[in-house]
C-alpha cells in the first residue's frame, strides 16, 4: 500500500499553542479549568445533560486533555495543579463514565490522544486541534502543550538529548576526566587552533569576558576595547571594574573600525591587550577581525588579542591561530548548545607564559592555569557530560556542514524581515548567522512589539539596537517561520 504523502500543518503547532495560551488565561479570569468555550473542557454539569454518547465522547476528550496538561507539566518541571485537581473531580462527578473508562482500559481498548494525519487537509487537521485541543504529532511522543519559542540570546531551550546526558551516572571521576578530555580536543576545531591550550572554567557566560581581561592585562594596563555595536559598552565596564584603562574605538558607516584610525591609536597608546567581540550580540554584527589582524600584527605585535566568540564559536568558523589571537573564548550553552555554566576558552602559549597570579588583585578562581587540564579541575561533571553530548552531535553534523545551515537560515531570516517591513541592523556583509538585531517597522514601538509577542508564546530578546532574535545551533527555519506567523497575526489584528 503507497504511504500518504504530506506533512503536519505548521499551524497546527500555532493552534495547539494558541489554545493552550487561550486556557490559561481563561483560568487567570474565571478561576476555573472547565469552561463551555472549549470542547474538550466542557464543565462536568454540562456533560451530565448530554445523551450517552455525546456525553462519552466529551468526558474522553476532557479526561485525555486534562491527563496531557498534568503530564506535560511534568515534564516541564511544573506540576499544574488545577488540571490535577480539575482531572480528580471529574473522575469522581462523572463515575458511570469513569467505570466505563476502567472498564475500556481492563480490556486493552482506553481512548488515546489522536494523532495528526500528514496526509489530511490543512483544515482537517486544524479542527481537529480545536475539538481535541491535545493532539500528538507523527513521531512524537507527548509534547508539552503551549511550548514556548524560545528565541532569547542565551536562554534558548536545552535539547533532550544533552539534558539526558547532563544526567549521566558515573563510577569514578576518571570518567568525568575522560569526557572533559574528549571536550577539549573537540573544541580545539572550533576554536580554529592546533597549538592553543584548553580552558574550561565553572561560571556563567559573563564571566568569560572577566577571566580573559584578567589573565591578559595587568592592573593599570591600557585596554583597546574594538566595537561593533552596544555589547562594546557593557566590555569597557568589565575592563573599567578590574582596574585597567579602557579606550573604545567604535565601528563607522559599514561595520568596520577605520583601520587608519586603529592604526594611528596603536602608536599613540600602545595598548596591552585589544578586545574585540566576532559578533555583537547587542546589533548582530560581525567584526572583520581578519582586517584588524593585519594591521595588529605590523603595527602592534606585541599586544595581545582576545577574541569573544560566544556568539560565533560552533556556528561560524573561527581561526584563532590565523589570528595569531591570545585568548578565544565562548560559553557551554548559548552556541554550542550545551547547558549553561561553563566559559570555554582557547589560551594561545604566549599569554599562558603570562600567567595572571602576578596580579595580586585577581581573585583564585579565575586564574587559568587552576582550569587547563582536566586533571583535578573540579568541573561539575553534569555540565561536561552535557557539553560532550552537543560536541558530538555537532561533529556529527560535520562543521562546514553545520555553518553553511546556520548561514542559510540566517539569509532566510533576514530575507523574511524585509519582506515584513523590519530593517537588519548590522550593516550588509556583516550580518551573523548566530543572531540578528531587528528594527521594527515604522509606528511600531519595540517595547510593545516584544511584550505582544511575549503573550503569545514567543519569547525574543530586545536591545538598545532593537528585537533581537537569536537563531544559533538547533534552531531550525520552522521555529522561524512561527515567529513571522506570530508578527503576521499581530499586523492583522492591528489592521482589524
Amino acid at each position: 500500500m503507497t504511504e500518504r504523502q504530506g506533512r503536519v500543518s505548521p499551524l497546527a503547532r500555532d493552534e495547539l499553542d494558541k489554545l493552550w495560551q487561550d486556557v490559561l488565561d481563561n483560568m487567570a479570569t474565571t478561576r476555573k479549568v472547565s469552561s463551555e468555550q472549549f470542547p474538550f473542557l466542557l464543565p462536568d454539569e454540562a456533560i451530565t445533560r448530554m445523551d450517552a454518547d455525546e456525553a462519552w465522547s466529551a468526558y474522553v476528550r476532557k479526561r485525555l486533555f486534562l491527563e496531557y496538561a498534568t503530564s506535560a507539566g511534568r515534564r516541564a518541571g511544573c506540576p499544574l495543579d488545577a488540571f490535577v485537581h480539575e482531572l480528580d473531580h471529574m473522575v469522581r462527578a462523572l463515575m458511570p463514565y469513569t467505570q466505563r473508562w476502567q472498564a475500556e482500559e481492563d480490556a486493552g481498548t482506553v481512548p488515546v490522544l489522536p494523532t495528526l494525519d500528514a496526509g489530511d487537509p490543512e483544515d482537517d487537521q486544524l479542527a481537529l486541534v480545536r475539538l481535541n485541543g491535545a493532539v500528538l504529532f507523527p513521531g512524537e511522543e507527548l509534547p508539552l502543550p503551549g511550548r514556548r519559542l524560545l528565541l532569547v540570546p542565551g536562554r534558548a531551550r536545552t535539547a533532550e538529548d544533552v539534558l539526558r546526558a547532563s544526567a549521566t551516572s558515573f563510577d569514578s571521576w576518571g570518567e568525568v576526566e575522560r569526557a572533559d578530555t574528549e571536550c577539549r580536543d573537540g573544541l580545539m576545531p572550533l576554536f580554529g587552533t592546533e597549538t592553543a591550550g584548553i580552558v574550561v572554567v565553572p561560571g556563567a557566560a559573563s564571566l568569560g569576558m572577566e577571566v580573559a581581561v584578567v589573565a591578559a592585562s595587568p592592573p593599570g594596563a591600557v585596554v583597546l576595547v574594538l566595537g561593533h555595536g552596544p555589547q562594546c559598552d557593557q566590555i569597557a565596564h568589565v575592563v573599567t571594574r578590574r582596574g585597567r584603562v579602557v579606550d573604545v574605538l567604535r565601528a563607522q558607516d559599514g561595520g568596520m573600525v577605520d583601520l587608519r584610525l586603529l592604526r594611528a591609536r596603536l602608536v599613540e597608546t600602545r595598548p596591552s591587550t585589544i578586545v574585540v567581540s566576532h559578533v555583537d550580540a547587542d546589533s548582530g554584527a560581525v567584526a572583520p577581525i581578519d582586517d584588524y589582524t593585519a594591521v595588529i600584527r605590523e603595527v602592534a605585535p606585541g599586544t595581545l588579542l582576545i577574541v569573544d566568540g560566544t556568539w560565533a564559536a560552533g556556528c561560524m568558523p573561527q581561526r584563532m591561530d590565523e589570528w595569531q589571537a591570545d585568548i578565544v573564548f565562548t560559553d557551554s550553552a548559548s552556541a554550542l548548545g550545551g547547558c549553561s555554566g561553563l566559559v570555554l576558552a582557547a589560551v594561545s602559549s604566549r599569554l599562558s607564559e603570562r600567567q595572571v597570579r602576578r596580579d595580586a588583585a585577581a581573585p583564585l578562581y579565575i586564574e587559568l592555569s587552576r582550569w587547563s587540564s582536566p586533571t583535578g579541575a573540579e568541573v561539575p561533571p553534569g555540565l561536561v557530560f552535557a557539553l560532550r553530548s552537543s560536541l558530538r552531535g555537532i561533529y556529527a553534523e560535520g562543521l562546514p556542514a553545520r555553518f553553511a545551515r546556520c548561514d542559510g537560515i540566517a539569509r532566510s531570516f533576514r530575507e523574511q524581515a524585509v519582506l515584513h517591513g523590519f530593517g537588519v541592523v548590522a550593516s550588509p556583509g556583516r550580518e551573523a548567522s548566530t543572531l540578528t538585531a531587528l528594527r521594527p517597522p515604522a509606528g511600531v514601538d519595540v517595547q510593545d512589539l516584544h511584550a505582544t509577542l511575549e503573550r503569545r508564546g514567543i519569547d525574543v530578546g530586545v536591545g538598545r539596537a532593537g528585537l533581537i532574535v537569536a537563531h544559533a545551533g538547533d534552531v531550525i527555519a520552522e521555529d522561524l517561520q512561527r515567529f513571522w506567523r506570530g508578527v503576521e497575526a499581530l499586523h492583522l489584528q492591528t489592521q482589524q
